[in-house]
């Protein structure tokens, strides 16, 4: 889109804001509000005698509505798109949608929470956890999801490979503390890549494919060793179990994580 800029004396009634007083504002870079305006989603009213663009209170209010958009995945290129809608009774409809999907986000947030208080609880052991020995309660730090749960179909799946030997071999040490590390570093793994396909990142951006080294790395470090092969290989699973792809995908707001986490593995592989 092009740039549309007017020269105007800022007006004298309602308040005018300099891109800086804006930027503040809304806390977002004025590189950010520059960038709007090159493409023409937030321009300027125009600029001042001495040159400084300025906004009025309806761009700030424009601009509220870009950002809520943002921050729940939208491209700009469909806020552009929809922006301008003058009917009320769809831009009523579209923030209802948002705040829906914004309830959701907390409830996701609510359940991190609760986990995370439990992998604290997993670190101060009780009198009665002492009591049963080295137990690990996986129910509690992986907040429903038990490791145990699957290892019957995995050792059926790879039992006599050596993966799942290596796998099994170091997993057996592990103490509650580890558990919770393992998880957090995954977490935060998983972290990134959603944060990237948010953004619309291509899963064979140089970014995507230096999470999924990341993740490559951290299944050697704590299971077994993953080739790229194998990593490439895993992204079957991924991609065909309901499970897995349910796991991956409540950690992105947006549909469509298992897929593009795939091809980001993939292209790793590749490269």
């Amino acid at each position: 889109m092009a740039t549309k800029t007017n020269t105007k004396t800022p007006m004298k009634t309602g308040r005018t804001w300099l891109v800086g007083e804006v930027a503040a504002t809304a806390r977002v870079s004025v590189r950010t509000l520059h960038h709007y305006e090159h493409i023409g989603l937030l321009v300027p009213q125009g600029r001042t005698e001495a040159g400084y663009r300025f906004y009025v209170d309806s761009d700030l209010s424009r601009l509220q509505e870009i950002l809520l958009h943002r921050q729940l995945g939208m491209p700009l290129e469909a806020i552009a798109m929809i922006i301008d809608e003058d009917d009320d009774d769809h831009r009523r409809a579209r923030l209802e949608t948002q705040r829906a999907a914004l309830l959701e986000r907390r409830g996701q947030l609510d359940a991190t929470i609760v986990a995370v208080d439990n992998a604290i609880a997993a670190l101060t052991p009780t009198e009665d956890d002492m009591s049963k020995g080295n137990d690990i309660d996986f129910a509690g730090i992986f907040d429903g999801f038990d490791p145990k749960d699957h290892a019957d179909e995995a050792q059926q799946r790879w039992g006599e490979s050596e993966v799942w030997k290596e796998s099994a071999a170091r997993t057996k040490g592990y103490a509650k503390d580890d558990w919770v590390r393992l998880k957090g570093e995954a977490a935060d793994i998983m972290a990134r890549a959603a944060t990237l396909f948010e953004a619309g990142a291509s899963p064979t951006d140089q970014e995507a494919m230096d999470v999924a080294e990341a993740y490559r790395d951290h299944i050697s470090r704590w299971f077994y060793e993953c080739s790229k092969e194998r990593a490439a290989a895993l992204t079957s699973l991924y991609d065909n179990d309901e499970r897995f792809a349910a796991n991956i995908d409540k950690a992105s707001t947006r549909l469509g994580l298992t897929p593009w986490w795939s091809a980001a593995i993939r292209a790793n592989a590749a490269r």
